[in-house]
């Protein structure tokens, strides 16, 4: 088996639902390392675009220190 330095991708470029492909020897963890930290990445970047998207569609909302204050004092003690 060949130890291949680069990610390989069925059908050309990384699209998020294609399936990674690694070829590694049994004793070069270091690929195995890489492509773990690999996908830990592309995790957060998932996760970052969609928090992104859901802040431009407005079903998320953000809240200044100040507003959350305010909202609080406003519902009255004992209120969530």
């Amino acid at each position: 088996m060949e130890v291949c330095p680069e990610w390989k991708f069925k059908n050309g470029p990384l699209p998020s639902h294609q399936q990674l492909v690694l070829c590694v020897l049994p004793d070069s963890e270091v690929y195995v390392l890489l492509f773990l930290e690999y996908l830990r990445a592309l995790k957060e970047t998932r996760i970052l675009s969609t928090v992104r998207l859901l802040l431009q569609i407005r079903v998320f909302f953000t809240l200044s220190r100040n507003s959350s204050e305010m909202s609080s004092k406003q519902r009255g003690p004992g209120s969530c």
